[in-house]
C-alpha cells in the first residue's frame, strides 16, 4: 500500500505566472497519490464549465476520494485538501 501520514517537508516548484495562466492549483500529497497534474487540471476545466471555483475544487478532492478507495481494500485515504487561486486578468 501507499504511505499515509503528513510531512513537513513541502514539493515545491518556483513558476514565472504569464498572462495564460488562470488558476493556481495547490493541494496535499493525498491528492496527488493517484492523479496527475494533467488529471487534475482536466477535472477542473470540466467542473469550472458548470460550477464556481469552490465546487470545482470539492470536485477535485472527491476525485481523489475516490481513487483512494479504489486503490485501498482497507479503506485507508489519506489527508486531501485542494485549494485553488483565481488570477485576475490585468487590463
Amino acid at each position: 500500500g501507499h504511505d499515509i501520514g503528513l510531512t513537513s517537508v513541502p514539493d515545491t516548484v518556483q513558476v514565472k505566472i504569464s498572462s495564460s495562466d488562470h488558476l493556481i492549483v495547490l493541494c496535499s500529497d493525498g491528492v496527488w497519490e493517484y492523479l496527475s497534474a494533467q488529471d487534475a487540471v482536466d477535472n477542473l476545466r470540466q467542473n469550472l464549465q458548470r460550477s464556481n471555483p469552490d465546487n470545482a475544487a470539492h470536485e477535485l478532492g472527491c476525485a481523489a476520494s475516490d481513487q483512494w478507495s479504489e486503490h485501498n481494500e482497507s479503506g485507508t485515504i489519506d489527508d486531501i485538501t485542494v485549494l485553488l487561486v483565481k488570477l485576475q486578468e490585468q487590463p
